[in-house]
């Protein structure tokens, strides 16, 4: 990135001065940490970057860049001090929907939750090398909701983007009386990127946009002949 580029870049959502997202943005509290583990090619992204839009509505949270986080200091610092769970489904996850006690034993201790940001396949590359991840308990829910991230076509159906992700998990912790967040508001930067991002599309300024007309859709089918790419969803909600 270039330093005219970076001039004119905000550098709090890091997006164009033009397009910058601050104002819709509303950050709440919560007891619990958030760790979001961002791919390098997902930090570099500045126009649809959910995970940094999460950070920023999560006042205690935090971003780390890599794609082997084994030996990450900060991370192994945290994950020492706090009863962490990871974001990410496996035979063995624990199911947040499926939880009925109010104050579950799991997360009576100060907790922390990790959130890997990147595409399915870059997100299981990064779990795999990420050994220090691999003894932490795994957390899964069940949703039938449709993602809103109109400008990304999902590999499956019931993808979400990180920050739809994320609040549903506090929507979960709300239920059980772990959070008592408002989150009202917490979709509104995204909603408004989303919103910034078609229109460009339908009325490109300087022609730094592909008039939509001109978009083509990519095949996915690669992701749809396997259920088990779902990322965070790969307990599907019952009927």
């Amino acid at each position: 990135m270039s330093l005219t580029e970076n001039k004119h870049r905000c550098l709090t959502c890091r997006r164009p001065q033009m397009a910058c997202l601050c104002e819709f943005v509303s950050p709440v509290e919560t007891n619990t940490k958030f760790v979001i583990l961002m791919h390098p090619k997902e930090y570099k992204k500045v126009k649809i970057a959910t995970g940094r839009l999460t950070h920023l509505q999560l006042k205690n949270s935090e971003i780390l860049v890599d794609i082997n986080f084994s030996q990450n200091k900060r991370l192994n610092k945290l994950i020492e001090s706090h009863n962490s769970f990871v974001l990410y489904p496996n035979e063995k996850s624990l199911n947040l929907t499926g939880i009925q006690e109010k104050k579950p034993i799991e997360f009576k201790q100060e907790t922390l939750f990790i959130v890997i940001d990147a595409t399915w396949y870059l997100a299981k590359k990064m779990y795999k090398e990420s050994t220090n991840l691999h003894a932490l308990r795994s957390i899964s829910f069940e949703h039938n909701r449709v993602s809103e991230f109109k400008i990304k076509q999902q590999p499956f159906p019931k993808c979400l983007s990180t920050i739809e992700s994320v609040k549903i998990v506090i929507e979960e912790l709300n239920r059980l009386n772990i959070e008592t967040c408002p989150l009202e508001n917490f979709l509104n930067p995204f909603y408004k990127m989303v919103e910034y991002q078609i229109e460009c599309q339908m009325n490109p300024p300087m022609n730094s946009y592909r008039n939509d007309s001109s978009l083509k859709k990519l095949d996915k089918t690669q992701y749809r002949s396997k259920q088990a790419r779902n990322l965070f969803f790969q307990l599907d909600a019952k009927a």
